[in-house]
């Protein structure tokens, strides 16, 4: 119920030869436990863990799932909350909600009815250059904001429909269940866990253009498609990007 932010505090330097030695000349190295300096969630304390604590708000959480930030702040998706709030700076009283139609004292399910502004039960949040991509897991998609707007413009896995929440068969264009969400500057990458699989969508596109899991096929969703292998998958949660590759945690495979 409670996302910290911690900051790293050690005593060691880097030598010319860049491994790390102490500043006294002497052979042993000395470090401080990570300690977390900010709290979201909890009203200041690190010793509650009450959900919404105080009440429903901008400062409480239920069960928050995932984070992300960027240079202007932090994202935390407040699952049971129906709702993604974004800190600015070093606040931690939000000051933008997604999934509530601005209100930071509701909590309601597609508040509103399905549309480009509600949520049920998030799971995943990304940041790029351009916006931020939210797993609205419950209503199968994931919804994409331009800039500061809480309002979705697009939207992956429902052919466009910001009001269904149908899966009607696998392909290169429905989620069964979205969960992990990674952005570069490429496109968009996507964890469709019941099926087994991770989707890439390059640029602005909402049909996947590549699938990871599944040897190629956008029509299956089988576990470990062709056995244990370097290619398959067994219910992905997580994906994560950088310069050089993907990376795909493998639930129940016990990998990544």
């Amino acid at each position: 119920l409670t996302i910290l932010c911690i900051s790293l505090l050690s005593h060691c330097s880097r030598n010319n030869s860049g491994t790390q030695g102490n500043t006294g000349g002497g052979t042993s190295n000395s470090t401080t436990m990570p300690t977390a300096t900010r709290l979201y969630g909890q009203a200041g304390s690190f010793t509650s863990n009450t959900l919404n604590q105080g009440g429903l708000s901008a400062d409480s959480l239920n069960e928050p799932f995932s984070v992300a930030a960027d240079s202007g702040g932090v994202y935390i998706v407040d699952q049971k909350n129906h709702r993604v709030l974004y800190f600015a700076g070093n606040s931690t009283a939000a000051t933008r909600v997604y999934g509530q139609g601005g209100s930071f004292t509701t909590n309601t399910a597609n508040k509103g009815g399905r549309s480009a502004d509600s949520l049920y039960q998030p799971y995943g949040v990304a940041v790029d250059s351009t916006g931020v991509y939210i797993s609205d897991t419950f209503n199968l998609r994931v919804l994409y904001y331009p800039g500061t707007s809480t309002t979705a413009t697009r939207v992956y896995g429902q052919s466009g429909n910001f009001t269904t929440a149908n899966s009607p068969s696998i392909s290169a264009d429905t989620l069964t269940s979205p969960g992990g969400v990674a952005a570069d500057s490429g496109g968009v990458y996507i964890v469709d866990t019941n099926a087994n699989r991770i989707l890439y969508y390059s640029g602005t596109s909402t049909t996947a253009t590549r699938v990871y899991g599944q040897g190629g096929s956008f029509s299956l969703g089988t576990t470990n498609n062709g056995g244990i292998s370097a290619n398959s998958l067994n219910l992905p949660m997580c994906v994560s990007v950088d310069s050089s590759g993907v990376y795909v945690a493998d639930v129940f495979n016990h990998r990544v």
